[in-house]
């Protein structure tokens, strides 16, 4: 009966050759993890790319349209300039027209747009900037009108007495009663006392008219 035994040294090599082939068994796996690592890594920061890209790309979208809308808007509101000036003009030729063939106006008097109350309301107001600069462009235009009065109903005193500097020579009369402008919202209100002081304090004497624009007296406190 013969028997075999395991030596020390065969133990040895067998422990040896098994923790060789599990290392490299898991030097593979470590490579294939580093490896599919490097892959996740490398797609994620593509993705971040992609997404960034999009994200550029929508914003650019966004602006575009932005621009365009913006651009639009600006486009009517020039058209509706433009258009509201050529009406300006086309009134303003009318009334030369008619001053022409008649002599019948005693004055012009530019009142600003108000839309308080109305049924345009939706619509902007007309601002002093605009008012100074229709009533300038007025007075050149209408050579044949003797008289530019001043609208401080319809812009008050300050702009009313401004206006004087802008092509009127005339600051109207004080009101007794005002329906037309206060009904759409603007109310202003001058004293005699505030009449003068706005025309003397621009360096001319108050004088006193009637409706057909005579000098009734001498300077207004006689």
């Amino acid at each position: 009966m013969t028997e075999g035994t395991i030596t020390p040294e065969v133990q040895i090599k067998e422990l040896q050759e098994a923790l060789a082939t599990e290392t490299d068994r898991l030097q593979k796996l470590f490579a294939a993890y580093e490896t599919q690592e490097k892959e996740l890594v490398d797609a994620k920061a593509e993705i971040e790319v992609l997404e960034k890209e999009i994200i550029d790309r929508e914003i650019e979208k966004e602006s575009l349209e932005s621009i365009i809308a913006e651009k639009d808007v600006r486009v009517r509101e020039l058209e509706m300039k433009a258009t509201k000036n050529s009406k300006r003009v086309e009134h303003l030729e009318r009334l030369r027209q008619l001053q022409d063939e008649t002599g019948g106006f005693t004055a012009f008097i530019c009142w600003s747009f108000q839309p308080d109350n109305t049924e345009m309301d939706n619509l902007p107001s007309t601002g002093a900037f605009e008012y100074l600069k229709t009533q300038a462009v007025a007075r050149l235009y209408l050579d044949n009108f003797h008289n530019i009065q001043s609208s401080w109903v319809t812009q008050g005193k300050e702009i009313g007495q401004l206006a004087l500097l802008f092509g009127a020579n005339d600051m109207g009369s004080l009101m007794i009663e005002e329906n037309v402008v206060s009904a759409a919202g603007t109310v202003h209100h001058l004293t005699l006392e505030e009449m003068k002081s706005s025309i003397s304090n621009l360096g001319w004497i108050p004088r006193r008219r009637n409706v057909f624009y005579e000098l009734v007296d001498g300077d207004i406190d006689t």
